[in-house]
Parts: structure tokens; sequence; C-alpha cells
């Protein structure tokens, strides 16, 4: 795994790289720290200083680490250089939990092509991993970056599906609908894809539970992650594709970033984790 930590000296990206750190030891990810400062001089020279004193306490902990100083904007800067050097994941500070979205970070998670890693507040352990399993063409992304994250941190993973809500007059059949067991052994086509996400897991050795519930899909999942006191969501997105995409389905997973209490991965499609790490390891071929 290739991880790019990107620093912009506030004290929120601090915290955000004491997590990521977590991850990239138990991964045995290749990291870079990259540091960024809109404008040369005593600022950059005092962040370059600190990114070369993190990056050897991150070597000191068995995390394989190299140092990256850029000028300039840090939307661009991150774009161009996370997009061309095949980092898998790209970690970026996000603020406060339960708070909205700066327009740069929200910048970032529409363009960049890596799966990216939003730390809001601070977390020194990983434990618990919830993923929100959908029916998207991303959903399958979603499960091989989390799955393997969960194998390399021994972290317990809860697989969240989402039903539309249905009125109140039918709450027998809905209590009936979010029985997960008796989904997948419905034969039905959800319970053949909750099954096929529940086997995917389980074949890293990966302990995975299944829960059902229904309701709007922020609302659902920040329930379940405040019930089961969740380290980090894990909710699948493709690349912007203009206005209509954007409001269609990408507004979801900036929802649950803007109101999560926890850090929180967005997958993607597209991203050498993806595309290549987890099959290559499972099953021997890329």
């Amino acid at each position: 795994m290739k991880m790019l930590m990107c620093h912009d000296g506030t004290d929120q990206t601090e915290k955000a790289l004491r997590f990521a750190a977590v991850i990239a030891k138990a991964c045995h990810a290749d990291v870079t720290l990259l540091g960024i400062s809109e404008s040369e001089g005593a600022e950059a020279d005092a962040l370059l200083k600190h990114l070369h004193e993190l990056s050897d306490k991150q070597k000191s902990q068995g995390v394989k680490t190299q140092v990256l100083a850029k000028s300039g904007s840090p939307v661009q800067e991150i774009l161009g250089h996370g997009d061309e050097s095949g980092y898998d994941v790209v970690v970026i500070g996000s603020g406060r939990p339960y708070s909205a979205m700066p327009s740069k970070t929200y910048e970032l998670v529409r363009q960049i092509k890596p799966a990216v890693l939003l730390v809001v507040g601070e977390r020194t352990e990983l434990k618990k991993i919830l993923i929100g399993s959908g029916g998207a063409d991303y959903a399958d992304a979603t499960i091989r970056t989390a799955g393997e994250i969960a194998k390399c941190t021994g972290a317990q993973v809860t697989l969240l599906h989402v039903l539309a809500e249905a009125p109140l007059m039918y709450s027998s059949i809905i209590a009936q609908e979010e029985n997960a067991e008796e989904i997948i052994q419905s034969g039905s086509t959800l319970g053949k894809t909750l099954e096929q996400q529940k086997e995917m897991l389980e074949k890293l050795g990966v302990a995975v539970t299944v829960r059902v519930r229904h309701g709007d899909v922020a609302d659902q999942v920040l329930r379940e992650t405040e019930e089961d006191n969740v380290d980090l969501i894990v909710v699948g997105s493709t690349l912007d594709r203009g206005p209509l995409y954007r409001y269609l389905l990408a507004d979801i997973t900036r929802e649950i970033v803007n109101r999560a209490p926890c850090p929180v991965l967005v997958a993607r499609q597209t991203s050498s984790l993806a595309r290549r790490g987890f099959w290559k390891r499972l099953f021997g071929r890329g």
C-alpha cells in the first residue's frame, strides 16, 4: 500500500496523520509526507523542519516514510502529486467532528483518483469499521478497500445496507426485512449481494457482522456509527461526473462526512487499491 499524508501545518492535520499512521504501520505502507505551504519563506522552512521530525518519529515506529515539500495551491498540489504517483490512499485532515467539510477538501474528494481518508476529530486506534454497502458500481471497491485495511489492523467490520423507508403500517414487514440473516438466506438479489460481500471479507479472515436498516442512508450510517462506537466509516464514490451526478449521488457521501464523529474513508472504483491490491493478495492475480 502507498499512502500520501498531506500536511498544511494545522493541529487537525497533525491529529489526522497520527490516526493514518496506525493504518500505515499495520499495513506496512510506504508513506510520503507531503507538506504544502501557500508561499515560500520562514513558514515553509518551519513546515519542512516539522515534516522531517514527524518522519523520524514515524520511522522509529516502524513506518517507512519520506518527505516531500511543495508550495502553492494545496488543492492543485495534492491533485497533481496524488494522481500521478500511484497512491492507494490520500490522507487529509477534515476539521472537527459534526462540522461541514471545508470547500477545498470537498474539491479534493470530488476530483482525486485514489481513495481519500478524511480524518475528523482525534482517534488513536482502529478497532471497528463500518462499511456502507450499496448497490452501486463502486460497492465492490468499498468492500475491497475496507477489507484490506481490516485485515491489516485486525478491526471488526459491520456491513450495513440501508433500505428505503416504508410506511408505519408495514412495521411488521420492516422488522422482518431488517433481519440480515433471513435476507441472506432468502436467495433474493439483496441477499445474494450481502452474502457475496460478507464472503469477500471473511476470506481475508475479517470478522463481519451484517446489518440492515430502513430510512435515510446518511441518517442510518451515522446512527450505527454512534451506537457501535465505530472508529472508521467506509463509503464508496466514483470521480465527479458533473452537476447532475453530484446532486444525485455524491451529496450522500458529503453529508456523511459533514456529520461524522469519526474518520471517513471514501473508496474509489478507480483507485489502485480497489483494482488490484485485494484480489492480487487473495487470489494471486492482479
